[in-house]
C-alpha cells in the first residue's frame, strides 16, 4: 500500500503517485521543489510559485502560471531525479530536475545530435555520471509549472521546458493507458 502523506506537505496542489514506492510509478516531470526559478524581480524557489505569478520566459517574457502540480514520487528506477552539478550545464548551483524534464541545449551536443543549433533534451540523455548523474532514493517532491502555451523558462540560469496546460494533462496518457488498460477507453473519451 503506498505511504501515507498529509496535505500539508504541499498545500492544496498535491497529487501523489498512485504507485508511490513501487519500481515503476507514473512519472511527474517538473523541478525539486527548492529550484529557483527566474520571475520578473530576481528568482523564486518552484514551491514558492503559484497560480497568476509571473515567471521569465525565454520567446514570450514574463508569462502568468496557469497550474502548478506537485507530486511525491519515489526517487528510485526511472523516476529518480536527475542532478546537474554547478557549472554542467551553464548553472550556478546545482539543479535537480525529474527524468523526463526537457532542457533546451545550443551547443556541440545539438550540432552532434541532431545537426541543429539547439534542441530539447531529456535530462536523463544528458546523464555522464560524472556532473550530471541520476540520484537514487527517497522521495523526491517534483513541482512543474504550466502555461497557456509551451514555454522554456530559467531554472537556476538554465532554459528548461514547462508545457502547456493541456498538454501537461495529455502527456500522461499513453503512460497510464498502459499501466492500465481496463480504464484506457474512459480515459479517451
Amino acid at each position: 500500500m503506498p505511504t501515507q502523506f498529509p496535505e500539508s506537505i504541499f498545500g492544496t496542489n498535491v497529487t501523489r503517485s498512485p504507485l508511490v514506492g513501487q519500481e515503476n510509478p507514473i512519472l511527474a516531470r517538473g523541478f525539486v521543489a527548492d529550484t529557483l526559478i527566474a520571475v520578473p524581480k530576481g528568482f523564486r524557489p518552484v514551491d514558492q510559485i503559484s497560480v497568476g505569478d509571473l515567471v521569465e520566459t525565454l520567446d514570450c517574457g514574463p508569462q502568468a502560471v496557469r497550474a502548478v502540480r506537485r507530486q511525491l514520487v519515489a526517487g528510485h528506477g526511472d523516476a529518480a531525479p536527475v542532478l546537474f552539478e554547478a557549472g554542467s550545464i551553464g548553472n550556478e548551483r546545482p539543479i535537480m530536475v525529474s527524468p523526463n524534464h526537457r532542457i533546451l541545449i545550443n551547443d556541440w551536443r545539438a550540432e552532434l545530435w541532431m545537426g541543429c543549433d539547439e534542441m530539447l533534451v531529456s535530462a536523463k540523455d544528458l546523464v555522464n555520471g560524472r556532473d550530471v548523474r541520476v540520484i537514487e532514493g527517497g522521495l523526491t517532491a517534483f513541482v512543474s509549472l504550466s502555461f497557456d502555451e509551451s514555454q522554456i523558462i530559467y531554472a537556476g540560469g538554465c532554459p528548461f521546458e514547462c508545457r502547456a496546460e493541456d498538454e501537461a494533462e495529455d502527456m500522461m496518457f499513453p503512460r497510464t493507458a498502459a499501466a492500465f488498460p481496463e480504464v484506457a477507453c474512459l480515459m479517451a473519451a
